[in-house]
């Protein structure tokens, strides 16, 4: 009588079988891990800039960019980015969005609030 094409039984199987789901549950923990790191970067930025932004808005005869907010003390490291999606003079007030990349979220920033979203 024939087992089938494996010479393994039905036990064997099932422990093959849990260990690569094992295995691959610890691989996208691994890279959630790394992406929520990567997020906290962003997050980290973004609490810099409400700090760092009432001193440029405070002086209306500077332009409000990345440039004046970084000359006022603002440090971006390298992997994340910023853009300014509304300036100090626009009706909602100064905007920008703050990212990762390789995360998973965006965090726009007001003078008020850090809003979070997903990408």
């Amino acid at each position: 009588m024939s087992r089938g094409r494996f010479p393994i039984g039905g036990s064997e199987t099932i422990a093959i079988v849990s260990i690569l789901a094992i295995a691959g549950l610890l691989f996208f923990a691994f890279l959630d891990r790394q992406a929520q790191g990567r997020d906290r970067m962003a997050l980290d930025l973004a609490r810099q800039i409400q700090l760092v932004a009432p001193k440029v808005t405070a002086k209306p005869e500077v332009s409000f960019g990345l440039e004046t907010l970084q000359a006022a003390g603002l440090v971006v490291p390298k992997p994340l980015m910023v853009s300014l999606l509304s300036g100090p003079k626009d009706p909602g007030g100064w905007k920008l969005s703050v990212w990762h990349p390789d995360g998973t979220r965006r965090y726009l920033v007001t003078q008020s609030k850090i809003q979070g979203e997903y990408i």
